[in-house]
């Protein structure tokens, strides 16, 4: 289980990194931020979650 940021969780799935962050605001993503407005970290099962549950 590995962290990992943004833009790594964004090259792993092909999408943008907007579109990532969005679904991480929106709780559609799973993901933590240490601090508000700070940066997020997400695993690569919620990601993967994520993609299922989008298709």
């Amino acid at each position: 289980m590995a962290w990992m940021r943004v833009r790594e969780a964004a090259a792993y799935t092909d999408c943008h990194v907007e579109t990532l962050r969005d679904a991480l605001r929106a709780g559609e993503c799973r993901g933590v931020q240490r601090v508000k407005a700070g940066t997020w970290r997400t695993r690569v099962e919620w990601v993967d979650a994520w993609i299922e549950r989008e298709r």
